[in-house]
């Protein structure tokens, strides 16, 4: 399983229309946590794989909500994924309302037959063959496959594009409009919107046709929302410079990966003394939604006025392949193809229509393809607006350290997790260790430094908090800390993070007193039953001191995380710096809901001692830029090592276990005895720029 962190922000949410708050992010967090299949261009039959949100982070500037994707590479993925994909629907999809259910049923003139199902899509639909048929027969008056089939768009009262009203039922727009032809997927929205305001012009016929099998609960229609958009593009209104003749447009890798394209083919010719247009789109696998030995191809016809030089006839049609004759079709080209298919007319525009309007709704008929776009001369930057790769930066040096900004900010990250992750955290509360790779080796670690939060949170429980027996103490000589997760449970869970919070605030502002820049992060997490929650803290000591004093306690209840976050991202907004989003934003967070920064270590193998001891670093010709830094003292190399035994002057025994703190109490100090696994890392921070 491939697995990969991924961000979404509130404004990127926004940014699509959607006005999403924290609150509404951290329910829908709340909601979701446990994870959801996820599926190549929002097609219910194309899955990839699961992702799940993990928790929201927060910063002055911007609320990120911060998943982890799981892409099924191997057989075994598949199997799981699938096995995931299958409790999500019957969970999400097919588990109905049992009131909706009933009211549903109670409208209908006849009983749906043993074969019909339930679903929750756009409103509550009943599935079975021929139901809107037997409801409503006039508006079906022959068989899909009929062009007499469509209906007058005027006659139809539309709520939202593909579902339309009448009395307490909707009847929906073909399931063919549908991708890959399937009932459960989301309807072509952005074709229809623009079909349904045709109704307007007078001069227009416009003519739809409706699914004979299924009908709906108008009453429990909800909005179906895709984050993911076809925008149409735009066009001038010639079309004089395109040829007469067959040209045929090849997907690229990218659409035929996404929408399943692999190619589309353009046709204009004479027919009985009218010039007439043909597209076909040609698939590279079958449309899933109707069967493994079917083809769906969206095909659209047009013929053009000789005297206005204008389209007066537009239609839209699906021809359905099986796989005998798509190897046919294949094989040649639209102009010779012939109607050796299974046709079903979903649309038709009769009258004048204007250019622009006529090479849109070409377009929006094909959602996800760009290469009618393409074919009829739209910009290029424009024919698959919003679906744009992201641009890639430059990667990062492995030995050049995260850059991180000297400014008044705080970040914050609340993140769930099953509670069965560390299944026997005692009350006391449990330090599981910061987990790092040692030579393929994985180990548990605590920086030395950290134990004074530690220690202080013990002082003000009254009572030790227990460290994992196998954790290993390390040393860096710099002025970062990364304080590793604390767990409390029970009842008093709450009660004793908040207690770390404050010990945290003073930590922090002990280092802010003593003038010290220290970067710190700081991970606590309360066990609330079946769920566990994580809360991160990252900044320089100033500003996380006044955030830790200041930030309202921690909820005792799971009910209230909502209202925590909205709170905390308000206080965040109102007392830091929110301009810019630097890259630290994004790079602190790791998948276990975590804070820390990572310092890049050095290979030994790059490390030259000369008969002196005198240690120099050898870098590759590419790091010129590291080089760079070393000379001009941007960056540093110090030592980081494990500590095995350290004697406290304080109280003359192990500083490892003692109660005393280095930094809060007056007259303690440290000596480490022994030390093993002498490393260097890269830093802008040495710890030899601590005051005097």
């Amino acid at each position: 399983m491939d697995v990969r962190l991924a961000t979404f922000s509130s404004d990127e949410i926004n940014r699509y229309g959607y006005s999403i708050g924290v609150q509404a992010l951290a329910g829908a967090l709340e909601q979701a946590w446990e994870g959801t299949p996820m599926f190549v261009s929002h097609d219910y039959h194309r899955l990839l794989g699961v992702s799940r949100p993990i928790g929201l982070q927060l910063h002055a500037s911007r609320a990120l909500l911060r998943g982890e994707i799981c892409l099924a590479t191997t057989d075994d993925d598949v199997v799981h994924a699938e096995l995931f994909a299958r409790r999500f629907f019957a969970r999400k999809i097919l588990e109905v309302d049992p009131d909706e259910k009933a009211a549903l049923l109670a409208l209908l003139k006849e009983a749906p037959s043993v074969n019909s199902w339930m679903m929750r899509r756009e409103c509550v639909t009943v599935i079975d063959a021929g139901i809107a048929k037997r409801q409503f027969p006039d508006l079906f008056p022959t068989n899909d496959a009929d062009k007499r089939s469509l209906i007058n768009i005027s006659e139809l009262d539309a709520i939202a594009p593909g579902v339309f009203k009448i009395g307490e039922l909707v009847v929906f727009a073909h399931r063919y409009f549908r991708r890959s032809l399937s009932q459960i997927n989301n309807t072509n929205e952005a074709f229809l919107r623009k079909f349904i305001e045709l109704k307007k012009n007078s001069e227009l016929v416009v003519k739809i046709a409706l699914d004979p099998d299924s009908l709906g609960l108008a009453s429990s229609y909800l909005t179906p929302i895709e984050l993911e958009y076809w925008r149409g593009p735009k066009f001038d209104d010639d079309l004089t410079s395109i040829p007469v003749g067959v040209s045929v447009h090849k997907a690229s890798e990218r659409e035929r990966f996404f929408h399943c394209v692999d190619r589309t083919e353009f046709f204009w010719h004479t027919q009985n003394g009218t010039r007439s247009f043909e597209c076909e789109e040609l698939l590279d696998q079958e449309s899933l939604g109707i069967g493994a030995d079917a083809y769906g191809c969206r095909y659209a016809h047009s013929i053009i006025d000789d005297g206005t030089g204008l389209p007066n006839h537009l239609d839209g049609a699906i021809r359905v392949y099986d796989t005998e004759q798509y190897l046919e079709r294949i094989d040649t080209d639209i102009s010779k193809a012939g109607k050796k298919s299974h046709y079903v007319k979903l649309w038709r525009v009769d009258g004048p229509l204007e250019l622009a309007t006529w090479k849109e709704l070409v377009c929006d008929f094909y959602r996800g393809n760009p290469l009618p776009g393409e074919y009829l001369s739209a910009p290029p930057q424009d024919a698959m607006a919003g679906t744009q790769e992201p641009e890639l930066q430059a990667p990062r040096s492995d030995l050049m350290p995260l850059e991180i900004a000297e400014r008044n900010s705080v970040q914050i990250a609340v993140s769930y997790h099953y509670s069965d992750e560390y299944p026997d955290v005692p009350a006391c509360g449990l330090v599981p260790g910061i987990g790092v790779n040692d030579n393929g080796i994985s180990i548990k670690t605590i920086e030395l430094s950290a134990l004074d939060l530690v220690k202080l949170t013990q002082r003000e429980l009254g009572h030790q908090i227990l460290l994992s027996p196998d954790i290993v103490h390390v040393a860096i000589e710099d002025m970062d800390i990364n304080h590793p997760l604390v767990i409390f449970s029970g009842a008093s869970a709450a009660t004793a993070a908040n207690t770390w919070k404050s010990a945290l605030s003073k930590i922090c502002e002990r280092f802010n007193s003593r003038g010290e820049k220290r970067f710190i992060t700081a991970n606590v997490g309360i066990d609330y039953g079946e769920v566990t929650i994580r809360f991160a803290f990252a900044g320089f000591a100033g500003p996380l001191a006044n955030a830790a004093t200041n930030l309202e306690a921690f909820p005792a209840s799971l009910d209230q995380i909502g209202i925590w976050c909205t709170s905390s991202y308000d206080y965040l907004k109102q007392n830091f710096d929110n301009t810019g989003l630097a890259s630290e934003v994004s790079d602190l967070f790791r998948l276990d809901g975590t804070f820390r920064l990572d310092r890049p270590y050095i290979d030994p193998s790059l490390l030259l001692i000369d008969e002196k001891n005198t240690v120099s670093i050898r870098l590759p010709p590419e790091e010129v830029l590291v080089a760079e830094a070393l000379d001009v003292g941007q960056l540093s190399a110090v030592t980081s090592v494990y500590v095995r035994a350290c004697t406290c002057a304080g109280c003359n025994s192990s500083y490892l276990s003692c109660s005393c703190s280095a930094l809060v109490d007056e007259d303690v100090s440290v000596s480490c005895e022994r030390i093993e696994k002498f490393r260097l890392v890269m830093t802008e921070r040495p710890a030899d720029r601590l005051p005097a």
